[in-house]
């Protein structure tokens, strides 16, 4: 019985003396993660101004350097970039590849987007059933534009049984 206490004393002794230590070492790695994260978030928010303000290249140069994080904001933008060939050669398959990426990682802007493509066969095969579910989780997401979509095809429809 002596050695179990003995044990306990010196083990609640070691863990008081190294409590500190775990500590600075917690704070060294969040900090070391968040200022790194801090530069991305300033960095995507600059791609995003550049964007909104017309200036396509420099989002989809910002936008294709972060794609290794990947990020679902990047992986949109980038769908955005090759759909609409801003910033880069349109391409339809870039676009439904990034789409897909950030639409399975939750993104409700590219579920929306990639909806918008099934629903209409637009450089995949027609598939309302794959529309209306990806228009469901982004209306789920209070994505507006996905709501009306998935009510308008309510209102009609399409893909969906009255």
């Amino acid at each position: 019985m002596k050695f179990i206490e003995m044990l306990q004393k010196n083990l609640v002794k070691y863990l008081l003396w190294s409590l500190p230590i775990v500590f600075i070492l917690i704070g060294t790695i969040y900090w070391l993660n968040s200022s790194s994260s801090e530069e991305d978030r300033l960095a995507l928010d600059h791609a995003n101004e550049c964007y909104d303000n017309g200036d396509y290249n420099t989002a989809f140069k910002i936008w294709e350097k972060y794609a290794k994080l990947d990020s679902v904001r990047v992986m949109n933008g980038l769908g955005v970039c090759y759909a609409e060939g801003k910033g880069t050669l349109q391409s339809v398959p870039l676009a439904i590849h990034y789409y897909e990426e950030a639409a399975n990682n939750g993104n409700a802007a590219a579920q929306y987007k990639l909806g918008k493509r099934y629903s209409l066969g637009d450089g995949v095969v027609l598939d309302m059933k794959r529309a209306i579910d990806l228009y469901d989780k982004a209306a789920k997401a209070a994505n507006s534009t996905a709501q009306n979509a998935l009510a308008e095809c309510y209102h009609l429809g399409d893909g969906i049984i009255k």
